[in-house]
């Protein structure tokens, strides 16, 4: 199954992309898409440990598992004033 992860900010410039897509034989956990992304691209992986995913525009756990339909996106954290 393919997985589409929308990269957002931070993760988006470093990977110089606005997504990825990755192709796991099961359904992912939301866990094994994160690591997934790292070993994709390991520049992120400071970026992605600091970061909160969400699945279908909500925030989710890391044992979520993703369905073949789900939207996932990479949110790292926001600075700013």
């Amino acid at each position: 199954m393919k997985i589409r992860v929308m990269l957002f900010a931070a993760a988006k410039q470093i990977a110089g992309t606005p997504s990825v897509d990755l192709v796991f034989d099961t359904c992912p956990t939301l866990g094994q898409v994160q690591a997934a992304v790292v070993r994709w691209c390991p520049e992120l992986e400071s970026v992605v440990a600091r970061s909160v995913f969400a699945v279908d525009s909500e925030y989710a756990p890391m044992d979520q598992v993703i369905g073949d339909d789900c939207e996932v996106g990479l949110i790292p954290p926001v600075s700013g004033g």
